[in-house]
């Protein structure tokens, strides 16, 4: 059953301007202000910074899982602790910790687990808690999600010999599978809706595109043994700039980011049953000043409530922030930053 996503949060809050997208009726855009800012802290109420988050619901209440390095190191970082908070960013509980230097790349909740990745290697460890393990090693995986089934999805260039996305093996004997070869030169996030059709943009590629897979598409390249190539999915819309994270919400509205080197950042969604005319099929919501990698949602974005099952999320200023609901969203104008998104299943 699918139930909330992720968020990532990092360090510097930053205002954001109203840009112009690709032209539809009834759209809107949309705006995070600082009010509803969540600042997560440590057990004894001190304020830390968040990392990549995944956002859920527990028995009817929203809680948030958080990866963050404990010490920076340049682009890598040492140390790294995954906790749990309470919506309002309380602390709950730690569930793992490490000491090594690594790159920190998703986190989420699958049933009764938690799985995480630093590197080059994914982990699980107990919701409720429990001894950590690894499940599976990948060199330069970004990105992982489940599928309805419990199928694991990640996006790596092992090597840097290809960026694909690969069916993932978590038995520890790591055989994984290509499914889709050829995703661009960089990795980014990929997405799966509540009909298991999978949503990648590309990075790097100079001509960047957004596109999608059907569940059978998938189902065929798995079983017939033979991967997709990313041009064989179905082009939703060239992009402007690299792609970063992307979230399909409860209602279909696809939401994503995308960064140039040095600017512009952008927010962007594709509304459900929306038409667009131009070459770039959707609104841009907001720009930002310094780079998003990530947009998160539970329910429906377009219908926001304040952590009451619909609402979008995004990261900025090491605070979780909450974008307000459409109707208001003009008047308002907040601090925020990179963006995390990411949809689970439980």
């Amino acid at each position: 059953m699918r139930e909330g996503l992720t968020i990532r949060i990092a360090c510097v809050c930053v205002a954001l301007a109203a840009a112009a997208g690709g032209a539809t009726a009834g759209s809107t855009n949309l705006y995070a202000p600082v009010a509803d800012d969540i600042q997560l802290t440590d057990g004894v109420g001190s304020p830390i910074a968040a990392g990549v988050v995944d956002v859920f619901e527990d028995g009817g209440s929203e809680m948030i899982l958080n990866l963050r390095a404990t010490t920076y190191n340049g682009f890598y970082e040492t140390g790294h602790e995954l906790t749990l908070h309470n919506a309002d960013g309380s602390f709950v509980r730690s569930l793992a910790s490490s000491s090594g230097t690594a790159f920190k790349s998703f986190v989420c909740k699958e049933g009764a687990d938690v799985y995480y990745g630093l590197q080059d290697d994914i982990y699980r460890v107990g919701y409720a808690g429990g001894a950590t393990g690894t499940v599976a090693a990948m060199n330069n995986h970004y990105d992982m999600r489940f599928d309805s089934t419990g199928r694991a999805f990640a996006v790596g260039n092992p090597g840097w010999a290809g960026n694909h996305i690969w069916l993932m093996d978590l038995t520890g004997g790591n055989s994984h599978t290509v499914v889709v070869q050829n995703a661009g030169v960089y990795s980014a996030e990929l997405a799966l809706d509540a009909d298991d059709n999978l949503y990648y943009g590309t990075s790097g590629s100079g001509a960047n595109e957004l596109r999608t897979f059907t569940a059978a598409q998938i189902n065929a390249a798995i079983g017939g043994g033979t991967a997709l190539d990313f041009a064989d999915g179905t082009h939703l819309t060239d992009l402007e700039l690299d792609a970063g994270g992307i979230e399909v919400d409860d209602a279909g509205n696809v939401v994503f980011t995308m960064n140039a080197w040095g600017g512009p950042h952008r927010l962007a969604i594709i509304e459900d049953g929306a038409s667009y005319t131009g070459t770039y099929q959707y609104d841009v919501l907001t720009s930002a000043a310094m780079f998003t990698t990530s947009v998160d949602a539970l329910g429906d974005v377009m219908a926001y409530e304040h952590l009451a099952g619909d609402a979008a999320f995004t990261v900025g200023g090491g605070v979780l922030t909450q974008v307000p609901e459409p109707a208001t969203a003009a008047l308002l104008l907040g601090g925020l930053a990179a963006l995390r998104r990411r949809r689970r299943r439980r």
